[in-house]
């Protein structure tokens, strides 16, 4: 039975079936009568029809006021907002990443998958829920694989299109790109999408970072990869024309000024300007600074032997995890091993080094006594040398006040709200902080003879005999005297290490104003800065989105499913990335 309000009109039809002729009443009708059929005083009128057509509208009334009927308009408001359970739970799995249907297909099996088995764990809460799922005359429960996958495809879908509306919104966007291989081999291009958002209720601006999919390269050539960015942004109807920034690594492919996917781009928008990801032009710096001198490579090979000795032993392993003198605090500080390709690796590295340094220095010296293996104490012997060193310590001291100063700077280039302005202002204080280092090298020298007296190392610097090539009896000689490492330290490692890291770090910035334009209300008369200002924070400063995305990947796409479909795992992911827009 429906009922319109403002017509005062009565539209009775058959409750139980829901043809088209109903629905077009439904979409007229202000208010849809409800009633639970499964109830003994549920009365058959509201199927079959009412008769009493007199005192219809006092029938209307009380069962209106109902409990069955405001029970039964919850349920469909709910089926309206799509806040059914098996919605609800596709979208928690989506955005944790997890599996939904593997295994069994039938209920309250033990193989069922994560998706039934939470099915059922909420049935034995919900007494509707419960009704279903254990009445076996209803086969039909919709909660096959097929349907999970379509659910996952509707939510996806959806949050996609909200995206793409806010970017449309925006003035202008930039492009972040980066590729990684998956389990299966296969190279899987990240598109995250940077625009600003402006609130002008709250005069406020912010800078989103927005991932739309995971999407499979065959070919890995600069055409290739403009040309999947060009389709790809067709097909979510974005205009490339509003392009105005590009953010790639450092990758010839990518970054090529003759032929790579910056020029491509850039042939057709002029104006999509290049930005060199800032955290892989700092990941440079440390890169370049690390293999300055043969002394600074031998040293960090140092760090990932004595990190290599202990992991590949359980019992050196726990020797060194449990320290007799330290606290609990300082005994989770483990070991890390030296990463070739990031950086920060080496920070935590030479962080967890510094601060176990007596404990691995104890349990060399414990090996040296208790162990019955040649190898072993010839290994720990040689390793406890090359840390009881004077070279070894200075190193590790200036490294951690390097690394220590600039791990704060990477962290805070990750960030999405961050943009080129703030970028250079924390480079320039990084760089200012290096450039002091130079002069301060006494200083160095003073905390580095603290440090030893504390650690009980002796502070010499070892005499070396230089090596020469020999010569034959026609050439000359040349000089041959022990050569003083304390007075050559300066100038052949601590002077290339620093000039190294202060050339590589420089930058040069724009500045912006957008919030005061907005808070002030200024965008109306100044609409050309307002425009400008949005085009500089619209302009990638790091890819590091990008990169982060490839985390949710490898938890997605692993070992155990690698044989899951494209379009599912471009679901899940955007709906596990973006769960922050699927509330």
């Amino acid at each position: 039975m429906g009922y319109e309000l403002d017509l005062k009109s009565d539209y009775p039809t058959d409750c139980g079936k829901f043809d088209e002729a109903m629905w077009h009443i439904v979409k007229r009708v202000g208010r849809w009568l409800f009633a639970d059929r499964m109830s003994g005083k549920f009365n058959k009128e509201w199927i079959e029809g009412v008769s009493d057509w007199q005192h219809l509208f006092q029938s209307i009334q009380r069962h209106e006021a109902s409990i069955q009927h405001l029970y039964a308009s919850k349920v469909r408001s709910l089926w309206i907002k799509n806040q059914t359970i098996d919605v609800n739970i596709e979208n928690q799995y989506s955005q944790k990443g997890l599996r939904g249907n593997e295994g069994s297909l039938k209920i309250k099996n033990p193989n069922e998958g994560n998706f039934l088995r939470t099915v059922n764990l909420l049935a034995e809460f919900d007494p509707v829920l419960n009704n279903i799922m254990n009445d076996e005359k209803q086969k039909i429960k919709y909660l096959s694989p097929l349907i999970q996958n379509e659910i996952i495809d509707i939510l996806s879908s959806d949050l996609c299109r909200i995206i793409c509306d806010d970017i449309r919104s925006s003035c202008f966007f930039s492009v972040i790109i980066d590729s990684t291989q998956d389990k299966t081999k296969e190279d899987q291009v990240s598109l995250i999408i940077r625009y600003t958002v402006v609130d002008y209720e709250k005069k406020h601006i912010e800078i989103r970072e927005s991932f739309l999919g995971f999407f499979l390269l065959k070919k890995h050539g600069a055409f290739d990869y403009a040309e999947l960015l060009q389709h790809t942004l067709s097909e979510y109807r974005l205009n490339i024309e509003k392009c105005r920034g590009q953010g790639y690594d450092g990758a010839a492919v990518m970054s090529g000024a003759n032929s790579g996917v910056q020029k491509r781009i850039l042939e057709i928008v002029p104006n999509a300007t290049f930005v060199h990801s800032c955290s892989h032009n700092l990941n440079f710096v440390i890169s370049d600074a690390a293999k300055s001198t043969r002394e600074i490579l031998s040293f960090f090979e140092t760090v990932q032997d004595v990190y290599n000795f202990f992991s590949s032993s359980a019992p050196r392993w726990s020797q060194l995890a449990l320290g007799e003198e330290e606290s609990s605090k300082l005994r989770k500080i483990t070991l890390k091993k030296v990463c070739a390709t990031r950086w920060e690796a080496h920070h935590n590295a030479l962080f967890s080094l510094k601060q176990r340094f007596v404990d691995i220095l104890k349990a060399f010296t414990r090996v040296q006594l208790t162990s019955t293996k040649k190898d072993e104490i010839n290994t720990a012997t040689a390793l406890k040398k090359k840390l009881e060193s004077a070279e070894f310590v200075l190193l590790l001291c200036t490294w951690e006040k390097i690394l220590k100063s600039l791990f704060v700077v990477s962290k805070i280039l990750q960030s999405v709200s961050i943009d080129l302005q703030q970028a250079f202002e924390l480079l320039k204080n990084a760089h200012a902080e290096i450039s002091k280092l130079r002069d301060e090298y006494d200083t160095f020298v003073d905390n580095f003879k603290t440090v030893c007296k504390f650690w009980n190392v002796p502070f010499m610097f070892l005499h070396k005999r230089q090596r020469f090539a020999t010569k034959f009896h026609d050439e000359f000689d040349s000089d041959k005297r022990l050569t003083v490492t304390e007075d050559n330290f300066k100038v052949t490692i601590f002077n290339p290490l620093i000039d190294t890291t202060f050339t590589k770090a420089q930058r040069e910035i724009y500045w912006h104003a957008a919030e005061y334009l907005i808070s002030n209300d200024l965008t109306i008369i100044f609409p050309d800065i307002f425009t400008s200002c949005c085009i500089f924070m619209t302009i990638s400063v790091t890819s590091a989105s990008a990169e982060r995305s490839f985390s949710k990947l490898k938890l997605i796409k692993n070992y155990l499913r690698n044989t899951i479909s494209q379009d599912r795992l471009n679901n899940i992911a955007v709906s596990n990335i973006e769960r922050l827009n699927t509330s």
